[in-house]
């Protein structure tokens, strides 16, 4: 190596001496995790990739199909909800020493675009909804977990497929009203209105 030259690159190289670029699978829970919904049982194999948080897993196992709105459109705007929320509130966000899923910047004394989205998307959202939505895609953005009714309704799924073989909670009838208070946010987010076969009856 020459004195002048910026040190060599460890790691394995090809013939050509070119760096070849590992790939990061993640820890064990996340390979793990990965390796149970890696399956032709589950989005024909596709879904490996999306299982990273509650919404995604959800999707895998289609609890947002058979609407009138594509269930990769629902997933994605759960989580951009997510994105905006905690864009605007980064300030409130914890204090992690890994890298954040979001990047802050400064803050602003004009609203952003985004701002001024997450605020039209959160007036629009009945106060029930929004805080069923918020609490499957917000509360654990920062950590490894899914809320709990949202792991329940995935455990008894994946369990039903043959793909779970350890101890879970079944998910209950209360999961399932959480479920379609979720996809009723999903609903409004999307296209403005809620299916009639999904208004809330009143109390």
């Amino acid at each position: 190596m020459s004195k002048r030259g910026r040190p060599r690159k460890p790691g394995i190289r090809t013939a050509k001496g070119r760096l070849i670029q590992m790939r990061d699978y993640g820890n064990d829970r996340v390979q793990q995790r990965r390796a149970i919904f890696d399956a032709m049982c589950i989005r024909g194999g596709t879904a490996a990739e999306q299982a990273f948080d509650g919404i995604g897993q959800l999707w895998a196992l289609d609890f947002l199909d058979g609407h009138h709105l594509d269930p990769a459109v629902l997933r994605d705007t759960a989580r951009k909800y997510a994105q905006l929320y905690w864009t605007r509130n980064g300030a409130t966000a914890p204090k992690t020493g890994q890298a954040e899923r979001v990047g802050f910047s400064k803050p602003s004394l004009e609203d952003s675009r985004s701002d001024l989205l997450f605020e039209r998307w959160s007036d629009s959202l009945p106060t029930y909804e929004r805080r069923v939505l918020e609490h499957a895609t917000i509360d654990h953005w920062f950590v490894d977990r899914v809320a709990p009714f949202v792991d329940r309704l995935v455990s008894t799924e994946l369990l039903a497929r043959g793909r779970f073989d350890g101890f879970c909670e079944l998910s209950t009838a209360h999961d399932r009203d959480l479920l379609e208070a979720l996809l009723r946010a999903l609903f409004v987010l999307v296209d403005g209105s809620i299916p009639a076969r999904f208004e809330r009856r009143a109390a």
